[in-house]
């Protein structure tokens, strides 16, 4: 098919490339670089919380919405 190993290598690059990209999509992640001193264990524990009640409420019952819109305002009033 091809004469020369270097063209041989690109094509195979290409297709391996492909094939990659196609089934492991590359995934951006956000990451925080800087220390915030002011959430501590208790805020992160309810913003755990918060998302575990979101969660539940975009998977279940009204009785999980209830939840989550307590823990929001909890979280709201008590940090804001």
């Amino acid at each position: 098919m091809y004469d020369d190993v270097d063209d041989t290598l690109h094509h195979w690059k290409q297709l391996f490339i492909s094939v990659c990209d196609k089934h492991c999509p590359v995934v951006s992640r956000r990451v925080r670089k800087s220390f915030l001193p002011w959430i501590d264990s208790d805020i992160k524990e309810e913003i755990r919380l918060k998302y575990y009640y979101q969660h539940k409420a975009k998977t279940k019952k009204s009785s999980d919405i209830l939840l989550f819109i307590q823990a929001l305002q909890k979280l709201c009033v008590k940090y804001a």
